[in-house]
């Protein structure tokens, strides 16, 4: 076996293993015609926002209505617990799932 087709048999494998990966994730997440409905899940992220000074965890002021209707709509978390002290690896550890 040459060094270029031992090169490309990688690429090959490579690129099914990738293919592979992304038919079982579409098929977990329904896009393939899933019979079951599955749940709606927006996941909003803001950096250095105090949730005392949210309608939603009890604050009085009316500093963020956009969000209390969501919350009132859908679910609230009244806990949650970081990754990391720093946004970057607190925001990769919360999207990779």
């Amino acid at each position: 076996m040459t060094a270029r087709s031992s090169i490309l048999n990688r690429c090959w494998r490579n690129l099914a293993g990738l293919l592979f990966a992304w038919v079982l994730t579409n098929a977990e997440l329904g896009c393939f015609g899933s019979e079951k409905p599955e749940p709606n899940v927006l996941l909003i992220t803001v950096d250095t926002l105090r949730a005392d000074h949210l309608g939603a965890y009890g604050f009085k002021l009316a500093t963020s209505p956009a969000i209390d209707r969501l919350a009132a709509q859908g679910v609230v978390f009244e806990r949650a617990i970081s990754g990391a002290s720093f946004t970057t690896a607190s925001f990769e550890s919360a999207t990779s799932w």
